[in-house]
């Protein structure tokens, strides 16, 4: 969310209405590019920049086997065709942790196993602490 509201608060804290319904989808994106990028920090640069051109209807650099390539795809989201919007979304990409340090984050993999680790032990741990005691 604070990647949309850092572009919708830049260029004289104007507000673009064809950003704000970017910010689910941005962090799934960036998500994706962080999975998929094959361990290559400029290529994961790459893909976080292509997120701006996938939501102004340019799909030519989009995953081959991802929705957007496929015949008759309906996009869910607001295109961005205002210059000012654009400009303010990738400014937005390009100021985010994951684009300024790509080698720290090109490794990125899922959480799913710790995530799952956790809900486990925090399910069948006690609640109240004086209980271990």
């Amino acid at each position: 969310k604070t990647l949309i509201y850092k572009a919708v608060r830049a260029r004289d804290r104007t507000w673009f209405s064809e950003l704000s319904d970017k910010a689910r989808s941005t962090k799934v994106h960036l998500y994706w590019c962080m999975r998929n990028c094959g361990g290559n920090p400029d290529r994961l640069r790459a893909m976080i920049m292509n997120i701006s051109k996938h939501f102004q209807g340019d799909h030519h650099s989009c995953y081959l086997e991802s929705p957007c390539r496929q015949p008759g795809y309906v996009p869910q989201k607001k295109p961005l065709t205002m210059p000012a919007a654009i400009s303010a979304y990738e400014d937005a990409l390009r100021k985010t942790l994951i684009y300024k340090a790509a080698e720290s984050f090109h490794l990125c993999r899922d959480t799913y196993w710790v995530e799952s680790f956790n809900h486990q032990l925090l399910t069948y741990l006690p609640k109240r602490i004086q209980d271990i005691v």
